[in-house]
């Protein structure tokens, strides 16, 4: 049995960046599997030793700073902070052979900017909470990292397939315990920094009368243990008593954590959970009153007998009497929060209600007239905007907003004098440049639209609308090829626009040009040779990979769905290549619909090229899995859940025949942009691209059954030797658009 050998290399770079006080730091973690390794665990341990690394490389370096010295740190405490504040990010992975031993490399890096941590160390440094914190992270982590090592040595020198499988899985456990710790140590830095919860829960607080009400809370308790939900049981990790059980958990029982969380927060939390932690989102599965009620209980174990005040800013006493600036604001928050859910009919009732208690408050006029706006009672919108102008006539937002509806209600003279005194007082937005170039071209007046449109565009408006609107005013112009041109650029941010296709060909064919006036469209679907449905990927730009750069394609089709175990017997009836790994296992009934497994590079290529097809380079498989918007998983950014994908959810699953995968039509709701299926786990897919440029490995994409969360990321990279047939591999085909 070959040694278990972990070597991990560091190599730093102080790149100068245009301020000096930026640096960043590279790390190379190497392991070379032994044979009691999986090649997922292998990367998971390179990744894990080279974090750790370059952490500690960036805590060295943040203790030769001055500004960092005046703090007069222990190096224990420089190490906390930095684990707390410095994030490390997974750059690639490759992997070669070294004789007989298979070898995977991660890169990692992180950049230290020396005047935002010295900033965040001066904000922290006197924060109790965060110390002990980050001092626990750190002791737990230390104690991780030894318990890592001890279960190397053992699994090295394991006999039994028993002894290794269950080795194998007290290791996976320590690796996800360790990165649930490293997170621990940057959630507490984030809430000691008093980051807010997002704008759109940042107006939610607890209805005024709950915090009084025992029947709230005692349903509160029953989530919290479990009793309402089996999928909610937040006392598995914090207990009963609100004291951790696991790793990472908050204590509730401790007042001066909690004290600095206000009920918003709390329900922030809640609803969305926390990334890669075991905190999940629970918005799906609770309403919005249980989420509160969730809330309601966990007040209980450190902060009983107080409300969250959101004037004061702090928990008072229940008794405490609101006074009218709460109420106001508790009104107001409230229609916020009804306005970007779309009810702008409960929005007009908070906002009106809100100004019942202070009538001269601007914003609230202004938030009535958008609201009222957005329900489409322009007069009384107008009425509203115009209020708010005579209380403080200097904002260019209202402006905009009043021009909009009285452009909408046909008084373009108006609405272009508003548009223009928002310019006055903003001049570099481009959203109302757009706003006005559209009043002056309902007016007649093109020359003044086309410049207001390109103005809008200069200032980074790349809009669908606006390239549109320019069109047809330089086509009214008689700028045939500058029409074109933007009907173009249009049509590359939405292919599927038929008006703007409609305009292009009208412009095509006004300038004489026939031949293209009337294009034959690429259709959004055909069947291949092999009577499979493609779907249509079209050319133009996406965010690729995990740093999210510009990437491009030409159009394509791609398969819809994995090639089935069906269609693969057709095509061995009909060639004479060797049946897939586990061919005999296939119920030609039971599994006619789920992807055929067990064929390696060779085989797949095959299949794609005998019926005019090939396999999709890696480029083209990511941009038919997440589209043009750099979300991380086909179906947006959500984390990955059971009902969603295929995948190793609980980090226990096996091979249990076909019937470990599901049918190649399954997963609905996990559909990518382009509407294409299990994009994300069931079977890993082949595709032609290599891997790197040192060895023959092939790419594969799109994680497997077998697979965590983490790879089931549209960008995540898996590699195969080319001649190697597997149970979690498979492949879809793709096709030149003609």
């Amino acid at each position: 049995m070959r040694l278990l050998v972990l070597i991990v290399t560091l190599v730093v770079n102080f790149a100068s960046s245009v301020r000096a006080e930026i640096r960043t730091i590279t790390a190379t973690g190497e392991y070379r599997m032994g044979d009691n390794d999986t090649r997922t665990d292998a990367k998971r341990l390179a990744l894990q030793d080279a974090k750790r690394l370059a952490l500690e490389r960036a805590g060295t370096y943040l203790e030769s700073i001055t500004e960092v010295k005046q703090f007069q740190l222990t190096r224990d405490e420089v190490r906390q902070y930095t684990a707390g504040m410095v994030q490390v990010i997974e750059q690639a992975t490759r992997s070669l052979m070294q004789g007989e031993t298979m070898v995977v490399r991660v890169d990692v890096t992180c950049r230290v900017n020396a005047a935002d941590v010295r900033d965040q160390i001066k904000q922290l440094r006197g924060n109790e909470m965060v110390k002990a914190d980050l001092l626990r992270a750190q002791q737990e982590s230390e104690r991780l990292q030894q318990e890592n090592q001890e279960l190397r040595q053992q699994l090295a020198s394991a006999k039994s397939k028993t002894e290794i499988e269950v080795l194998q899985q007290q290791r996976r456990e320590v690796l996800t315990n360790l990165d649930i710790t490293s997170q621990s140590a940057v959630n507490a830095v984030k809430d000691g920094l008093d980051a807010p919860p997002p704008y759109r829960y940042g107006f939610e607080h607890m209805p005024p009368d709950w915090w009084v009400d025992t029947k709230i809370v005692k349903e509160g308790r029953q989530l919290f243990m479990g009793s309402m939900n089996a999928d909610i049981n937040c006392a598995r990790c914090h207990g009963n008593d609100g004291k951790p059980l696991q790793a990472g958990a908050r204590d509730f029982r401790d007042p001066n954590r909690m004290k600095y969380f206000s009920d918003s927060y709390l329900y922030w939390r809640v609803s969305e959970g926390i990334s890669n932690t075991k905190m999940r989102a629970y918005k799906a599965k609770l309403s919005k009153e249980d989420r509160w009620k969730l809330v309601a209980f966990l007040r209980e174990f450190s902060l009983k007998g107080k409300k969250w005040d959101p004037i004061k800013e702090a928990w008072v006493p229940v008794e405490a009497v609101w006074s009218k600036a709460t109420m106001q604001k508790l009104h107001k928050d409230r229609g916020l929060v009804l306005q970007s859910n779309g009810d702008f009919e409960g929005a007009v009732t908070e906002f009106r209600m809100a100004l019942s208690l202070n009538p001269d408050d601007a914003e609230l006029h202004r938030n009535l007239g958008k609201a009222l706006q957005d329900k489409g009672d322009l007069d009384d919108a107008i009425v509203e905007y115009r209020m708010a102008l005579s209380l403080n006539p200097n904002d260019a937002e209202v402006h905009s907003n009043l021009g909009k509806a009285l452009q909408n209600k046909g008084s373009l003279e108006g609405a272009i004098e508003e548009f223009r005194t928002a310019l006055r007082l903003d001049p570099n937005d481009a959203k109302i440049h757009g706003n006005l170039g559209s009043a002056l071209q309902d007016h007649g007046d093109l020359d003044g639209a086309i410049t207001a449109f390109r103005t809008s565009l200069e200032f980074g408006q790349d809009d669908v609308a606006i390239h549109n609107n320019l069109g047809l005013a330089l086509q009214e112009k008689g700028d045939f090829g500058g029409a074109i041109a933007e009907f173009r650029r249009a049509l590359q941010l939405n292919p599927t626009d038929e008006v703007i296709q409609k305009n292009l060909g009208a412009t095509l064919q006004e300038r004489g040009d026939l031949i293209h006036a009337v294009p034959k469209p690429a259709r959004r679907e055909i069947t291949g040779k092999d009577g499979a449905p493609m779907v249509l990927v079209p050319d133009g730009d996406f965010l690729y990979a995990h740093t999210k750069y510009r990437e491009s394609v030409d159009a394509f089709y791609m398969d819809k769905y994995e090639v089935t175990t069906t269609r693969y017997a057709a095509f061995l009836q009909v060639t004479s290549r060797e049946k897939p790994k586990s061919w005999n296992d296939v119920n030609r009934v039971s599994d006619r619909e789920r992807p055929v497994i067990g064929v390696d590079w060779n085989d797949a290529d095959a299949y794609c090229r005998y019926y005019g097809k090939r396999l999709p380079t890696e480029q083209e498989w990511e941009k038919a899995a997440r589209g043009t918007d750099g979300r991380e998983y086909p179906w947006g950014n959500e984390e990955p859940k059971r009902s969603l994908a295929n995948y190793n959810w609980d980090g226990n699953r096996s091979w249990k025949g076909y019937l470990t995968l599901g049918s190649v039509e399954s997963y609905e709701a996990g559909k990518s942009p382009y509407g294409l299926y299990n994009m994300a786990g069931n079977v890993a897919e082949w595709t032609s691209s290599d891997y790197d440029s040192s060895s023959s490995l092939k790419v594969l994409r799109g994680g497997s059954w077998h697979d965590r969360a983490l790879n089931m990321r549209s960008s995540d990279r898996d590699w195969l030797t080319p001649s190697l047939r597997s149970n979690y591999v498979g492949f879809r085909c793709a096709q030149d658009a003609r």
